[in-house]
Order: C-alpha cells, then structure tokens, then sequence
C-alpha cells in the first residue's frame, strides 16, 4: 500500500471525545465533528486511518491514505488529469481505432505504422496511394485508405474505392521543438483499455504521484456523501477565535523521505548550477504551483550569472588595472589631483 500521505491534529478533551463530552455546547458544528465522528466520516468515504498521541498527549494525530481502487474511482469521478505514456501514445495514433463488430475505421491513423512504412518502399503501391504537397510552402502530406474487402481486391490498387486519408500530425508552421506526443495530459478512467495509456510513475508504479494522492484525498474528504465522499468541512472546523469551530487543530500532507531526500540534495548541492536545478522532479513531489516557482527562480537566476560575470569584470577594470600600471600613474594623477596635498575644493554634484 502507500505511505501515509495526510494528516489531522485534534486536541484531547478532558473527557471522552465524542458527542457526549460536548452536551453542554450549542454549537452544532462541534458536536458533528468530534474525532470519533470524523474518523466515521473518513471511514464511510473509504479512507484508511491512524490515530496515535502526541509526545505530551495533549494531542491525537490521524493520518490518512487511500487504496490505488480508491484513487482511481476518485480520479475517475472528478476527471483527473494524469500524464500519458509517450510510447502509447505513438503505438495508438499509428493503429488508428476501428470498430469491433464490423471493423469500419472510427477514426484513422495519425502516424505511419509498419505496415504503411512498408508500403511506402514499394513504388507501386507509393504512386497510387501517397500524396505530397508540390511546393516548398505546402508541407502538407497523406496516405490514401482503401477498401480491403473482397470485391476492391480484384481491382487495381489505383481504382480501389477510397476510405479516407491519413495525415500524420506535423508541425508544419514550425512553431516548436517539442515533438507532439510530449508532456500529453488526459483524464483518468477506470476502463482497463485506458490503463497502458498512463504514464507510470517510478516511486508508485502507477499513473498517481505523492503529490496526485493528496489532491485525490483531499477531494475525497470534501465530497458529498452521495458521491461516495467524507463530506467533512476540515476548513471551517480548522477556524479559530471566538466566533470560530475550534474543532481541528492542524490539516496538513505528510513527507514522504525516500522521494524528497533525493529531490532536495540535488538542489542545496553546491556544485548544481540554477540551470541544472531537477524543476521536473520539484514540481513532481511539491506539485506544480511550487515547480513553477523554482523553474521561474532557476531562469532568472542562470541569465542574471551572466550580468555577474560583466559586472564583475567591469570591477576589476574600475577598481585594479591602474594598480598594476605603475605606481605613478594614479586616478589622482591621471585627474590632475597632488597626491601629497589631497585636500581641495570640490563643487557639490547634488546626485548624493
């Protein structure tokens, strides 16, 4: 299973922690969301639970997890993106999809397989069913699909009844550099077809990462019960003062070590220059608001070294050169100035 990924901290009342210990409060907020009750609440939305004391037992924290199941109908429910495999996505836009009872095309290829490859070599089969843009400006090129039944195999290739065409995707403007299949995201399903098309993540082994399973959770435990939530409203039991619930101490993620650790000494190191910072792998345990922030940092960083460099060289310049010059050939003396009667007259410039 996973690492505890999320935790609570309730104060511990002086006498036992539920409905009973709060009979005497009007407040009906309270009496709901006593530990006993939230930990049902958490329980009823599938949630595993760990309750312990802390050092000086005047707190209980409780940690939380889900099941892979249980993130995986949650992410299905709210559509949660989820990054998908380069290689998949390659193998599916090659085969194209057809229809399973009468195998008609639902939609074509958008890249050439090995059977279209294998076509291509052949002359023949190239003259009939390749066609490519004749200018420069006209990057445009296809593939003709024909039909296969029995009656269109009788035919020349060139007069066999035409399907449809498939166009590779292309960037014929020319407007990056990333190849199309990169950094793809789509929304999650349970349908076990889906399942090869998400990228697996290293630490997980799954399409989730630390960062998605807290997202997930926390979704989670602010459904509605008919949606199969915990329905539980951590932010206002987490309010404070004399107005406020007063009910839940803390609400926070847990670390998980074994994948922050590598994150952070790649980072702090001293010989990683900003332009080497991991952004990827911050944005992956961090999430993406705090990689985006490290990628803006890393950036700006790397271009202003080179304005270092040019400062530092024009203070060497300014400040040690005429040093090394001789020892008559001061700033004072190039300006006019006595070495040996440093005191003058100087007009006010009014810029200090």
């Amino acid at each position: 299973n996973w690492s505890w990924d999320l935790a609570l901290a309730f104060n511990v009342l002086d006498e036992r922690d539920d409905a009973e210990a709060l009979e005497g409060s009007h407040n009906e907020f309270r009496r709901n969301n006593t530990l006993r009750k939230v930990l049902k609440k958490l329980a009823m939305g599938g949630l595993e639970t760990k309750c312990f004391y802390s050092r000086d037992r005047d707190k209980v924290f409780v940690k939380v997890r889900a099941s892979r199941e249980r993130l995986a109908r949650e992410a299905d429910r709210i559509n949660f993106k989820v990054r998908l495999d380069e290689n998949e996505i390659q193998t599916r836009l090659g085969e194209g999809s057809k229809d399973e009872r009468d195998g008609s095309w639902k939609w074509f290829p958008k890249l050439y397989n090995d059977d279209i490859i294998q076509g291509l070599e052949d002359d023949g089969w190239c003259e009939a069913n390749y066609e490519r843009g004749v200018t420069a400006q006209d990057r445009t090129e296809r593939v003709l699909v024909r039909n296969d039944d029995e009656k269109n195999m009788k035919l020349p290739e060139d007069e066999r009844e035409i399907l449809g065409y498939i166009e590779p995707i292309q960037d014929v403007m020319q407007q990056t550099m990333a190849p199309f299949y990169k950094d793809i995201y789509g929304e999650y399903s349970t349908e076990d077809d889906m399942q090869a098309l998400y990228h697996q993540h290293w630490r997980t082994s799954s399409p989730f990462r630390g960062v998605d399973r807290v997202k997930l959770i926390i979704s989670i435990i602010e459904c509605r019960e008919s949606d199969g939530g915990c329905n539980y409203e951590y932010e206002k039991a987490l309010t404070r003062g004399p107005n406020g619930q007063n009910c839940l101490e803390a609400f926070f993620p847990l670390h998980d070590e074994d994948e922050m650790l590598p994150v952070l000494r790649k980072v702090i190191d001293v010989y990683t220059m900003p332009w080497n910072i991991p952004t990827d792998e911050l944005k992956d345990y961090f999430g993406e608001k705090i990689g985006l922030y490290f990628k803006w940092a890393a950036h700006y960083t790397s271009w202003m070294s080179m304005a270092a460099v040019v400062g530092m060289i024009t203070f060497v310049f300014s400040t040690g050169l005429f040093e090394t010059l001789g020892k008559e050939y001061t700033m004072q003396g190039a300006w006019g100035e006595d070495d040996e009667n440093p005191r003058g007259v100087y007009r006010a410039t009014g810029l200090w």
